[in-house]
């Protein structure tokens, strides 16, 4: 059977969803979803094994389109931190980009290092969504937990971790971490250190690769039958990905209501906020992405709508 399609998969906060194209001129064939746990912050966790379980599922409504698909990749929730130990078992629930709990641990980060010197490594500096606050709270929280996890990831990382059976991760979800520099493609991890220190880095965190590089292919221990063989995409975060399918062009702004509101745009040159207004992001495509951010948009909208009857 010819494989003429491709799934994209979207892992947000609250669901996932797959979406089969075909490969020649992108029509939607079929798509399926299936939630995840509900969240209720500021403790924002869920069980990583949640994302995969509500994956298999969404596929399992598509099994007539498995054999067709050539390829797959994900756009994830941004900033969770995902502790796995040896045995790819998640070492506790992955903190999420809207849990607050490590609020105080994002402005301790502040006090050991200027939100000027943050930003020029970053392009962001710490706050509660960051995965390198969630990192300080672990640490301040958990002791050893950090130095005992075999891989430390995010969100979207996890799935292709499990689909593809490779620990990679590029440059547009990891801009988000607060440990990555965007304007260097490449971990800083005397940054890692303020939040966990002597930790061996190296051996933790994904491989970097390029965004339109394949992380490898779908291997047979995924359990995932006529999906196996299919290419591996990367993956990248929500809003990144998100920024690929509109096409983004310098001038144009994305406004996005979700779980939580963004806006932004994209731009050649990177940004460095020391306000921390602008979070200076990465892109998937070899730009950034520079972005306001709200924790609540759509929650708050919608439980307006309720109010009102409207």
């Amino acid at each position: 059977m010819a494989r003429d399609l491709v799934a994209g998969i979207d892992s947000s906060t609250q669901s996932c969803t797959v979406v089969v194209r075909r490969l020649d001129d992108g029509a939607v064939v079929a798509e399926a979803s299936a939630p995840h746990p509900p969240t209720f912050p500021p403790c924002s966790e869920q069980d990583p094994g949640a994302w995969w379980d509500a994956l298999c599922t969404a596929l399992s409504k598509l099994s007539q389109f498995i054999p067709r698909i050539a390829a797959v990749s994900v756009g994830g929730q941004g900033h969770g931190l995902v502790l796995l130990d040896r045995a790819d078992a998640p070492l506790r629930p992955a903190k999420l980009w809207n849990d607050t709990e490590s609020a105080l641990d994002a402005a301790e980060l502040l006090r050991k290092l200027s939100g000027t010197e943050w930003a020029k490594r970053t392009g962001s500096i710490p706050g509660p969504a960051l995965t390198i606050s969630k990192l300080a709270w672990t640490e301040r929280t958990h002791p050893g937990m950090i130095k005992a996890a075999a891989r430390v990831c995010l969100p979207f990382d996890y799935l292709i971790y499990r689909l593809s059976g490779r620990l990679v991760t590029e440059r547009g979800g990891s801009s988000g971490t607060g440990y990555f520099n965007p304007f260097k493609n490449a971990w800083d991890t005397d940054l890692a250190n303020f939040a966990a220190p002597d930790v061996d880095w190296s051996s933790k965190l994904p491989e970097i690769i390029a965004s339109d590089r394949p992380a490898g292919q779908v291997n047979e221990a995924a359990g995932l039958g006529e999906l196996s063989t299919a290419i591996v995409g990367a993956g990248t975060g929500d809003n990144m990905s998100a920024a690929l399918g509109l096409n983004l062009r310098e001038g144009d702004t994305v406004i996005s209501l979700g779980t939580s509101g963004t806006i932004y745009g994209r731009s050649s040159a990177g940004v460095c906020d020391s306000s921390g207004w602008i979070n200076g992001y990465a892109d998937s495509a070899g730009a950034f992405l520079p972005m306001v951010t709200t924790l609540n948009a759509a929650k708050v909208t919608d439980a307006f709508r309720r109010l009102l009857g409207v």
